[in-house]
């Protein structure tokens, strides 16, 4: 097979595609073994990737073992949903570890799984011994590009902590990420939340299925109390992926008041500097971290704890 007409869709981490580029040959930041390596390390990513492909390419999915940490490769590529909702017909698995690679998966009890050297991955290519595939062969096949990434933020809350959210709102998605405020469902009143049944504005139906990508829950008594928020929570859960699904904690409401919440032990306190700053920081791919600037997002965090400790 020439290896020039091969596009590897290669699960790994950025700092480690970078460090070891040169194993694939690398000049100039192009391949010259390869047609094309695309590296990503999460579903939006790897989204984003087939839609620059066309149909006729030829694809090779290559997931990395890193050797010193399997918790930063593997672990995170099987944890991933890709393998399951693609239906990726063949996943090869790659490591400068080697067997050694594949002894420490098989002693982690993972099960014989054969991990090739990269020298090795590409004579195999060459010799014919590595299946290749189409974009057709995919479950999903090419996604839309308005399906690639759900950019809407549901801001699901009691309407009596409605100061609090506004001004989480205005000052760290809209001043600090610079998020539009039309991606952003604010829902204030009990007449625009969820209702029981089928009794559903359809607007708010439509954001929910349609545009929700980031579901963030402002967790309180008054939460508690409301039938129409433990709705929305609900859908939540079903719409968003858990790293997407973000409960915050209004004091002095404290996780073990609020222990029938699916991601208690996860929830972070509003009044957090440092917790608030990593809404952003953990979801760089969401929040397209290309267009932000960092320095002033964490001004505006500092804002917004100082003003809510100054009123609460």
């Amino acid at each position: 097979m020439d290896t020039q007409e091969i596009i590897i869709l290669l699960w790994d981490s950025r700092k480690n595609f970078e460090e070891n580029k040169t194993s694939w040959g690398f000049y100039n930041d192009v391949s010259n073994i390869f047609k094309n390596v695309y590296q990503f390390q999460s579903e939006n990513e790897f989204n984003t990737i087939l839609n620059s492909i066309d149909n006729k390419d030829k694809l090779i999915f290559c997931c990395h073992v890193n050797f010193g940490d399997i918790t930063q490769g593997f672990y995170l590529f099987k944890n991933s949903r890709i393998e399951k909702e693609y239906n990726i017909p063949d996943i090869y698995y790659i490591s400068s570890g080697g067997d050694d690679a594949e002894t420490m998966l098989r002693d982690k009890n993972l099960g014989k799984i054969n991990v090739r050297q990269y020298n090795e991955f590409e004579r195999d290519v060459q010799l014919d011994k590595i299946k290749s595939f189409n974009l057709s062969d995919l479950k999903n096949e090419k996604i839309p590009n308005e399906q690639i990434k759900k950019k809407g933020i549901f801001l699901s809350h009691s309407s009596k902590d409605r100061v609090v959210v506004e001004k989480f709102r205005d000052i760290i998605l809209i001043q600090g990420l610079g998020y539009n405020i039309n991606d952003i469902k604010f829902t204030s009143s009990e007449a625009s939340g969820i209702e029981g049944g089928i009794n559903i504005p359809n607007d708010l139906r439509d954001f929910l299925n349609k545009k929700t990508g980031f579901f963030i829950q402002f967790l309180s008594n008054n939460y508690l109390e409301s039938r129409i928020c433990l709705n929305e929570e609900g859908a939540g859960w079903i719409l968003c992926e858990e790293k997407f699904n973000l409960p915050l904690i209004l004091p002095p409401s404290k996780s073990k008041s609020i222990s029938w919440i699916k991601n208690a032990d996860k929830g972070i306190n509003i009044d957090d500097h440092t917790s608030l700053k990593r809404i952003y920081f953990d979801r760089k791919d969401f929040f397209e971290s290309e267009r932000i600037k960092e320095m002033n997002f964490t001004e505006k965090v500092d804002e917004f704890v100082k003003w809510y400790k100054n009123s609460y």
